[in-house]
């Protein structure tokens, strides 16, 4: 996505406030990707650090909506961020399901490996101090499980790179919740819901 089409599609998202906010917001994330320019980071790095402009916009919406209410508390302006904050809701209920889904899995693999390893290193103190006619057997029964305990944890450790990074992406989209631009504050007390 290059820099126009982000603040097109974040100006299409912003369409229902009005439109000095929508120009100090658009004014704001242009003066990001000149300062980001001037600092030497490329354009694709500058969309990534911003997340989708679709929920940038409704993150924004959300804080114009909190800021209007404080400043003027009605009735309308509590059904907006009602409103606004029940979209994002369903929006991280939807992004949330198959995430958790994927760490319950990721969990459960991280057991097996760490139990299979236990089992393994268990096998082999038995086999040290018995001498049985199936040593030979035990011994390498325990270090196939201990070997396929630290194969396991290794793709367990290549899978969870992608979902770590998926997971610092969602943190940062809800930590822009709470860092509300402060001329964005300036301009939503003016505007009557």
């Amino acid at each position: 996505m290059t820099r126009a089409q982000f603040i097109n599609t974040l100006r299409r998202g912003l369409r229902d406030l009005p439109a000095n906010v929508v120009d100090d917001i658009v004014a704001d994330y242009e003066s990001f990707f000149e300062e980001g320019f001037r600092a030497g980071r490329s354009q694709e790095d500058l969309v990534n650090a911003l997340g989708t402009p679709g929920r940038l916009a409704a993150e924004l919406r959300l804080a114009v909506a909190g800021n209007l209410w404080q400043s003027a508390r009605s009735a309308r302006s509590i059904l907006r961020v009602l409103a606004t904050g029940f979209g994002l809701l369903v929006a991280d209920a939807l992004l949330l399901f198959p995430m958790s889904i994927l760490l319950l899995v990721c969990a459960a693999a991280l057991l097996v490996v760490a139990l299979a390893l236990f089992y393994g290193l268990c096998l082999v103190v038995i086999v040290l101090f018995s001498l049985s006619d199936n040593a030979l057997a035990s011994l390498l029964t325990a270090l196939g499980f201990i070997s396929g305990a630290i194969s396991g944890g290794a793709a367990l450790l290549l899978a969870s790179g992608p979902i770590l990074r998926l997971l610092a992406r969602y943190g940062r989209l809800q930590s822009r919740l709470l860092l509300v631009p402060t001329n964005l504050r300036s301009s939503t007390t003016d505007v009557k819901s």
